[in-house]
């Protein structure tokens, strides 16, 4: 259990104390663990994991809801970078913010040792369950992020209408078998398979599971060796391939929610402050999903050798990683007024380390 509490917290090197935010937190953790020995060769494990980390923040300066705008004192508005001071003025751009999360997680693994022909196998074989919850909410402060637009002849104001906190929900469901391989004394070989099935839901007046990733969509198979090069020697070489789903990150059912709290842009006339427009900002609203959208995934090889010298150590390995099918919001009619959340053609992550 860590509990935080920050006074005067997110203050920039421009900014003075009122543009401060007070902040609480705390995060917890808990975990559980039975294990069964049902036989010298034969182990059970049930493991159950939870973990909470509550974060919430109000404004030093509260300039309240919208107040009527006045172009002649912006410092009371929202948040406003003054030229003539080089520094902001007025407070932080929201009232109030929290983001809160919740994840439990149930694992169960079987372990057996056996003999079959001439190798030996240590397998282990398990399921898991994982759901998490994630509230996110915005307030803005007056109203909001302030700026000098179209050469000092408007004003623009970011900000977040009041609207209910975006409640985001997942689930994941998983199963895997793996065996260590010995083949000869100086031969180990490894091999598994991981499979798992994502849910992404929203949750407004009723659940909407608005993503789900099946089984078939996360086949994530592992292989690797460790050989022996030498005899008595203790030198190996060894190589492993993996292919990971990474959807561990459980924002994606926030992020990618068809329903996001979303900001308005509201212009003023810099001169008489009157209103010019006021319109939900474009990036914010309005998006939608693909139909044939497939999870990220990157791939891992790695290769080595590794030997001891005296009473010293020598590993030398290379590693590559490559990863695809990355998801991110495209703007399909332009100017960017209507987007889609999908896989990016072309776009990829490459690692490598020697």
């Amino acid at each position: 259990h860590r509990p935080t509490d920050t006074q005067f917290g997110n203050i920039g090197v421009n900014d003075s104390p009122p543009l401060g935010t007070h902040s609480e937190g705390r995060d917890r953790v808990a975990v559980a663990n039975w294990n069964w020995f049902a036989g010298p060769r034969t182990t059970f494990e049930l493991k159950y994991l939870r973990l909470d980390d509550k974060s919430e923040s109000i404004a030093v300066t509260d300039l309240g809801v919208r107040p009527t705008f006045d172009v002649n004192n912006l410092a009371a508005m929202g948040n406003f970078f003054d030229p003539a001071l080089n520094a902001r003025v007025g407070g932080s751009s929201l009232r109030a913010s929290g983001q809160n999360y919740d994840r439990s997680e149930i694992k169960a693994t079987f372990s057996q040792f056996l003999n079959l022909a001439r190798t030996t196998h240590h397998v282990k074989a398990g399921v898991t369950w994982e759901a998490t919850t994630e509230e996110y909410k915005r307030l803005s402060n007056g109203w909001g992020s302030i700026s000098l637009v179209e050469n000092d002849t408007q004003v623009q104001a970011r900000y977040y209408p009041d609207q209910a906190p975006q409640l985001s929900r997942s689930v994941t469901w998983g199963m895997f078998v793996q065996d260590d391989i010995t083949v000869t004394p100086r031969l180990v070989i490894n091999a598994g398979l991981l499979l798992t099935r994502d849910e992404f839901a929203q949750e407004l007046e009723t659940k909407n599971t608005f993503l789900t990733f099946g089984f078939g969509q996360e086949i994530q198979p592992r292989v690797g060796f460790n050989y022996n090069v030498r005899k008595d020697r203790g030198d190996k070489v060894y190589g492993n391939y993996g292919r990971y789903i990474n959807l561990d990150q459980k924002s994606s059912a926030r992020t990618l929610a068809p329903n996001n709290l979303y900001q308005s842009d509201a212009l003023f006339d810099r001169a008489t402050g009157a209103l010019i427009s006021d319109l939900p900002h474009s990036n914010s609203t309005g998006k939608v999903l693909d139909p044939d959208l497939e999870p990220v995934y990157f791939d891992e090889y790695m290769a080595g050798y590794a030997t001891p010298i005296g009473t010293w150590s020598l590993d030398v390995f290379f590693m590559f990683r490559d990863g695809a099918n990355f998801i991110e919001d495209s703007v399909q009619v332009l100017p960017a007024s209507s987007f889609v959340y999908t896989n990016l053609p072309g776009a990829e992550r490459r690692y490598r380390a020697l």
